[in-house]
């Protein structure tokens, strides 16, 4: 049995060399390295790449080290400095950077390569997302990219949650846990792979959390929740709209606002259709939830308002419940958010 054991445990050693080998694209001795006469900085490399590439080398060659392995918790003091600047960030812009580093962290999580941190500015569903981005992008190089930056991202939607819950009408201050350990992307500036978020107009938002995040029916519905926050615009998606009337507070706003109101259909500017009342919306994914909207194939639900589409129960005892607390809300979105953020760690 310890034969076994021992075995197994230089064939995932050598695996491990083998990855960092493979990620460096260079050979490295570990009898040398670090001697003298070693290039400080090889031709060509600024400091930072050079100081990133002497991180990825003493992995490679010492991987039992803390910080080279997966979940490693930078001291607490440090992470509590990076969230006061990044809540310092948010309350700059406060009614457009809250909702949309909410967004962010959202796009930036779905796909193949889980959260890490990157966007593409040419995908059609980052409309809009690009300026905090790129804000986001220089705030963490001016602040010395003290953690990966899909950590960083992930902190800064998670600031965003917790102040957006505690602001007045919220359900209070909760704290959400948050650790390191996610794989960034190798250039955020320059991000070309897809991070495909479904498009309003799919009525099936739900499945594709489920999906996406290893979530239950529940947990999906929770983090549907997040469309409290902030408003579509025509300009960037072709919808027009808040989804209740506290788009600065993150609250249970959005299923009293789903449930509570007789919502029309609409004709939006992107040649899609959309639930409006007065100066709220809902997309379909958003009315799916509680209605069968029965889609043709032009996706344009048969009925012409969302009481003349048949309830669906699929997810009613969830929306019962958030519309009646807000408390119970908060905790199902805490485990969802979570999970999203934390999927695909390394």
């Amino acid at each position: 049995m310890k034969s076994k054991v021992i075995i197994t445990a230089v064939v995932a050693f050598t695996a491990l060399l083998d990855f960092y080998a493979a990620a460096l694209n260079y050979p490295i001795d570990c009898n040398t390295r670090g001697t003298t006469g070693q290039s400080y900085r090889l031709p060509g490399e600024t400091t930072e790449q050079g100081r990133q590439r002497r991180k990825e080398e003493r992995c490679y060659c010492r991987p039992t080290l803390a910080q080279c392995q997966p979940g490693f918790q930078r001291p607490e003091t440090s992470i509590s400095s990076i969230k006061t600047s990044l809540k310092n960030f948010i309350e700059e812009s406060f009614s457009a950077r809250l909702p949309a580093a909410v967004r962010l962290v959202f796009h930036s999580c779905v796909g193949s390569t889980g959260c890490d941190g990157c966007i593409n500015a040419d995908e059609a569903n980052n409309a809009g997302l690009m300026p905090i981005y790129y804000d986001t992008i220089n705030l963490w190089t001016s602040l010395g990219k003290p953690i990966s930056f899909a950590d960083f991202v992930v902190l800064l939607g998670t600031v965003a949650v917790e102040t957006g819950m505690a602001q007045t009408g919220g359900p209070g201050e909760i704290k959400f846990p948050f650790r390191t350990g996610r794989r960034s992307c190798s250039d955020p500036a320059t991000y070309n792979l897809a991070h495909t978020f479904p498009q309003g107009q799919d009525p099936k938002g739900i499945e594709f959390l489920m999906e996406e995040f290893g979530l239950t029916k529940k947990l999906a519905v929770a983090l549907l929740g997040a469309h409290s926050l902030g408003r579509c615009r025509a300009e960037t998606s072709g919808f027009e709209g808040t989804w209740d009337r506290t788009p600065t507070v993150m609250d249970n706003g959005y299923y009293l606002s789903l449930v509570n109101t007789d919502w029309d259909l609409r004709n939006a500017s992107n040649g899609f259709t959309q639930w409006s009342k007065d100066t709220r919306m809902m997309l379909h994914t958003d009315m799916a939830i509680i209605r069968d909207l029965q889609i043709t194939s032009g996706q344009v639900p048969r009925c012409g308002t969302s009481n003349g589409c048949p309830i669906t129960t699929a997810h009613s005892s969830s929306v019962v419940k958030y519309t009646g607390s807000q408390q119970d809300w908060a905790e199902d979105f805490k485990t969802a958010f979570l999970k999203m953020v934390e999927h695909y760690m390394l």
